[in-house]
């Protein structure tokens, strides 16, 4: 994943860069921002957001909600998973 991330990053930024006439040098933040595109890696989480709320409001079809299963609601769960305990 981090290899796809880093290549569509750098295609992502040689098209804004060819729009906007852009040099090397020049940030590409704004202009990324100006043609409303999301940064690789913010499109990729808002994605995989979208995606596991349609699995957590049931819109998402049968088969997709079987391959996931919910984690645990308590806190002590939390703690565990960033290791506190």
């Amino acid at each position: 994943m981090q290899f796809f991330a880093s290549q569509a990053s750098t295609l992502q930024n040689a098209a804004a860069r060819l729009i906007f006439k852009l040099s090397l040098s020049e940030h590409i933040t704004p202009s990324l921002l100006q043609l409303h595109w999301l940064p690789i890696r913010w499109r990729v989480r808002y994605k995989l957001s979208c995606f596991m709320h349609a699995l957590v409001t049931g819109r998402c079809p049968a088969h997709l909600g079987s391959i996931v299963q919910p984690a645990s609601q308590s806190r002590s769960g939390l703690r565990q998973c960033q290791g506190l305990d």
